[in-house]
């Protein structure tokens, strides 16, 4: 019985190629991610707090992203601009007046390549989702700039 050469495995989610690369492994965990999208924007619309929302895409996509990524961490360049790219979209749904560097700053989380992940710890994540959420006025988001 012939099975025939295959071009690649799945191992505990990682998709591993026969040639040693991360190409399979990153076009899976960026169209999972860009699939989960659509939970971060329908929840905007549902009127979830930036925090909130911040919360959700840890647990749900960024988590995605962030698999195993010890395994595949020497990436090149173009490979983890693509991750990055999810990232930078999901905060652009979140803050969508700031830059990607100010949303950054305000969500509290770093470049998706650098050491840390999401800084959200578990009590954090359980006091923000539960919190009421405050009513904004027109002056308070009168001060949101956008980087040049």
């Amino acid at each position: 019985m012939d099975l025939g050469k295959q071009s690649g495995n799945k191992l505990l989610g990682v998709h591993l190629s026969v040639n040693l690369t991360w190409n399979e492994h990153v076009t899976h965990i960026v169209k999972k991610g860009s699939m989960r999208l659509y939970a971060i924007r329908a929840l905007r619309k549902c009127r979830l707090t930036d925090r909130q929302l911040i919360l959700v895409y840890c647990s749900i996509i960024r988590s995605v992203l962030e698999y195993t990524s010890p395994v595949w961490a020497g990436l090149t360049q173009y490979l983890s601009d693509q991750i990055e790219s999810i990232q930078k979209t999901a905060l652009k749904i979140i803050f969508p007046s700031l830059c990607y560097e100010d949303a950054l700053k305000k969500s509290g989380l770093i470049l998706l390549h650098q050491e840390g992940g999401c800084v959200h710890n578990i009590s954090q994540a359980k006091l923000l989702f539960f919190r009421p959420a405050t009513k904004l006025s027109a002056a308070s988001c009168a001060h949101k700039t956008v980087c040049p």
